[in-house]
């Protein structure tokens, strides 16, 4: 029997798929017959159910005919009815599609609504993650605090195994937090950790391994094992530190004069070193952990020391060494070297041995008996204190006629010929021990020479002779210092070594020292000249003697002016240029602070007082600014003064500054003008109190202003005082013999006059008065213009900065 399936338009089959969709495979649209049959019966033996299955299919299809003829009687009584229906279902599914399309789009948005909740969930994720990470920091944070306070109290109770493990967990975590060392709180427990360590190291360093006499071995075992937790450092100083103490005794048995320590008792310093390593092999074993290296180290010390006392006895017995007892030592010590070598060789393998040197002793001690090496070195060194015997105390300066610049003393040509010529002889021997040993020397007899030149400086000179003797020492020292770093430059070269081996730097700094002092010898000398001169300045007296009319500035000025003139003229005759403007910076950077200093010393200036005052620093600003090409004005371009003259230009005008606010009136206006003038750099309260005092008034008068200038944020004293301090009262010290001689009295200018002035007769005393009576309004209506001029001048300049 053939069964044709009815066939149905592809938009019916569709239609009727989507609006009642079946669950047969005979439905479905991509169904195979063949494929179902052999789905059915796969084999020979189901063949058997196929009559069953034909009945079944043959009633399912009677079935279905039945009900389609029954649909084809229904459709043809009902055609119009039917076309209907068939619109209103057409209508119904295109509804219907739409409906599906709307629930699409809904879906479509749903799906948005549930992505962006799942990134507020991922979000949500990480925030709990940071949270989990902060937890655990946390967490970790307290452990450390915890194991902190556990190995201050396990080491407070000497319990050193815990103390060590208490340690191991505190670095632990300490290494945990390194990227955040930055951080206040981490910051905190690293420095309480590492002073925790310092105290366990100091303790067990001085504590247990200074005084082994009393520990057992066991605790000390224990005590090196928390050293050892605490890294390299605190292991070399606990090792050093046992060395030490072991040696102490070798050094004090053979004391340097000692029987025991002379050259023919060599052996005895060999067997104690035997009997030290034989006495403490335990020690070494059981105590010290192996990779500290303590027992090769304690041979290392052992031999530079020994070598050390070799090189003083040899020293020592230059020309008088026997050559049997050399010959004798010689070989011990080679047998000592050698032994040491093999005592403290590794003989076993551990963890830390492919990290470890292998300890080797030879020539360590034998160096020091290179017999040829010592013979030259001697002989060199003799031949050099033979040749310079004429030593720098006797050297004679040239007279002034053959006097020019640049002058150095003979002595320093003749050291340096002989250090040529040493250096040729050492050139010869072609050996790169000798050549170093050599500039040893050398060295040693530069330094010599640099003191002993230093002894020759006046201190200070006081005369023209005395002023050019320090400028030759200033040329010498100049020289020499730069000839030394060429030698030292010329050694290393020649003993293929680097200059820091060569290590001419002492000669230099001494030089340089020489240098400096030779200098300040020169600065002190003319201040000494000067006292007389800022003492009138001081004391006022300059007012007294205003002799000569043609000059508003003092008299003391012109004193001042042609005593620098003499000094730079005559240093200028003999000094480089070079030197002369380095002198020039410290004349300058010293003479015109002090002549400051001097000021702060008047009582109760008048207006008249500071006014000439100013009159003065601005001649004596034009004095110092000419003062570098003074008999001379081609001497220096002004291209190199440009530092000289602001230092110049800077001390004066801090003076300046000074005399414009004890210009002004004591009056509130006071702590304007002084805010206002004063640089910032100067402005303290110390220094404010000085201008006060010079007018006269107490802090306890001023509080008010004191508390205005604490509020404008000006600070109670600055560097700069403690200078000037400290200066003034070197001063006040310097001064006290010149106020034996003199005692000064006061002037009717506010300054001060001598004690013989007292005796004048009453008709000049009656005088005076009066003219002070006919001054004073005068001198009162100066001060009131002054200080509204200096009020005018602050309110032009703060309309100027708005």
């Amino acid at each position: 029997m053939t069964f044709q399936p009815k066939v149905f338009s592809p938009e019916v089959e569709k239609a009727l798929r989507n609006v009642c969709p079946s669950e047969d495979p005979i439905d479905q649209p991509d169904f195979d017959p063949i494929a179902y049959l052999n789905a059915k019966f796969p084999d020979e033996a189901s063949l058997s159910k196929l009559p069953a299955f034909h009945d079944e299919i043959t009633k399912r299809l009677q079935r279905t005919e039945h009900e389609l003829f029954r649909a084809v009687e229904v459709q043809a009584t009902t055609a119009t009815s039917a076309t209907k229906d068939l619109r209103e279902v057409s209508s119904t599914v295109s509804k219907l599609n739409d409906r599906v399309a709307e629930i699409r789009k809904k879906a479509t948005k749903s799906e948005d609504t549930v992505r962006e909740l799942c990134q507020n969930i991922r979000q949500l994720d990480t925030a709990k993650s940071n949270l989990t990470l902060s937890v655990n920091t946390l967490r970790s944070i307290q452990l450390w605090m915890l194991q902190l306070q556990t190995l201050s109290v396990t080491f407070n109770r000497r319990n050193y195994v815990q103390c060590r493990d208490a340690l191991k967990e505190v670095q632990k975590y300490a290494a945990l937090f390194e990227q955040y060392k930055e951080v206040p709180k981490v910051k905190e427990l690293n420095e309480k950790q590492s002073t925790l360590c310092r105290q366990i190291e100091y303790y067990i360093r001085n504590n247990v391994i200074g005084d082994m006499t009393s520990i057992d071995e066991d605790v000390m075992a224990e005590a090196c094992a928390v050293i050892d937790a605490l890294g390299n450092e605190s292991i070399k100083k606990v090792r050093d530190k046992y060395i030490e103490r072991e040696l102490d005794i070798y050094m004090t048995k053979f004391k340097r004069g000692s029987d025991d320590a002379k050259l023919d008792k060599t052996e005895r310093r060999y067997v104690f070193i035997r009997q030290l390593l034989e006495n403490n092999r335990s020690m070494f074993e059981t105590v010290f952990p192996r990779h500290w290296c303590v027992p090769q180290e304690l041979c290392v010390t052992f031999c530079l020391r020994t070598k050390s006392e070799f090189d003083y006895l040899l020293r020592e017995s230059a020309g008088n060494i026997d050559v049997a007892v050399l010959t004798y030592v010689l070989q011990k010590t080679i047998d000592i070297e050698r032994e040491l070598t093999v005592l403290t060789a590794w003989r076993d393998h551990f963890p830390e041995r492919s990290q470890l040197p292998d300890y080797r002793y030879n020539g360590m001690i034998l160096s020091a008996f290179k017999a040829h090496m010592g013979l030259f070195v001697e002989n060199e060194n003799k031949l050099m204190e033979e040749a310079l015997q004429a030593t720098a105390q006797d050297e004679t300066l040239r007279d002034d006629a053959h006097l020019r610049v640049g002058t150095v003393m003979s002595m320093a040509d003749d050291i340096f010929v002989f250090i040529k010529e040493s250096l040729k002889r050492t050139i010869k021997v072609s050996q790169q021990h000798i050549l170093i040993d050599m500039a040893a020397v050398w060295r040693k007899h530069l330094v010599r020479f640099a003191t002993n030149v230093g002894q020759l400086i006046p201190n200070p000179p006081s005369n023209s002779a005395q002023w050019k003797k320090t400028c030759v020492i200033i040329n010498t020292a100049d020289l020499c210092q730069s000839t030394s770093t060429a030698l030292g430059e010329e050694v290393a070269i020649r003993a293929e070594v680097g200059v820091d081996e060569v290590n001419f730097e002492e000669v230099e700094a001494s030089f340089s020292t020489l240098y400096s002092t030779a200098i300040g010898a020169v600065v002190n000398g003319l201040d000494k000249l000067l006292v007389p001169s800022f003492t009138e300045f001081g004391n006022g007296a300059f007012m007294n003697n205003q002799a000569d009319e043609s000059h508003d500035e003092s008299p003391y000025v012109a004193v001042i002016r042609r005593q620098c003139h003499e000094v730079v003229n005559t240093c200028a005759a003999v000094l480089q240029p070079q030197m002369l403007r380095f002198l020039l910076d410290k004349i300058a950077s010293n003479i015109i602070p002090k002549y400051a200093l001097y000021f702060y010393r008047l009582r109760r200036p008048t207006s008249i007082m500071v006014a000439q005052t100013r009159v003065d620093c601005t001649a004596l600003e034009k004095m110092f600014l000419a003062l570098p090409n003074v008999g001379n004005p081609d001497r220096f371009p002004q291209s190199m003064l440009t530092h000289y003259s602001k230092l110049v230009r800077r001390e004066f005008d801090r003076l300046n500054r000074a005399l414009k606010v004890v210009q002004c009136e004591a009056s509130d206006a006071f702590v304007d003008v002084y805010y206002e003038v004063t640089s910032p750099e100067d402005r303290s309260v110390q220094n404010f109190m000085r201008l006060v005092e010079l007018k006269g008034l107490r802090r306890e008068d001023v509080r008010p202003w004191i508390v205005a200038l604490s509020k404008k944020g000006v600070v109670e004293s600055t560097k700069r005082d403690v200078q000037r301090d400290n200066q003034i009262q070197s001063l006040g010290a310097a001064s006290a013999s010149a106020a034996q001689t003199a005692r000064p009295t006061t002037g009717f200018f506010g300054g001060t006059t001598d004690t013989t002035a007292s005796a004048a007769s009453p008709v000049l005393e009656g005088v005076a008065s009066g003219f002070r009576s006919a001054i004073r309004p005068i001198s009162n209506a100066t001060n009131f213009l002054t200080g509204l001029k200096d009020r005018v001048a602050i309110s032009k300049e703060k309309e100027g900065g708005k």
